[in-house]
């Protein structure tokens, strides 16, 4: 008996689809926006704290406060915007 060999697709992505994701202009806009706002979130979570009761000689509590203001806002904005 003759078995002739099945073709079997390439393991990786094609370098079409890769192309087709960097070049979608939507696509690109959520990758930057999903960048951008974890590195903001980022920023605030651990940064900024330490950063006013360090240099600025804040407490602990009213940091506590004043590094929130970022966060309701941005969930205001977010249920209105």
């Amino acid at each position: 008996m003759d078995h002739k060999k099945e073709a079997t697709p390439a393991a990786g992505p094609k370098m079409d689809y890769i192309r087709q994701l960097l070049t979608n202009r939507m696509m690109l806009g959520v990758f930057f926006g999903q960048y951008f706002l974890n590195t903001i979130t980022w920023f605030f979570l651990t940064w900024f704290p330490i950063y006013l009761v360090q240099d600025k000689g804040m407490s602990i509590l009213k940091v506590g406060f004043v590094a929130s203001i970022p966060a309701l806002f941005g969930f205001a904005g977010g249920v209105l915007g």
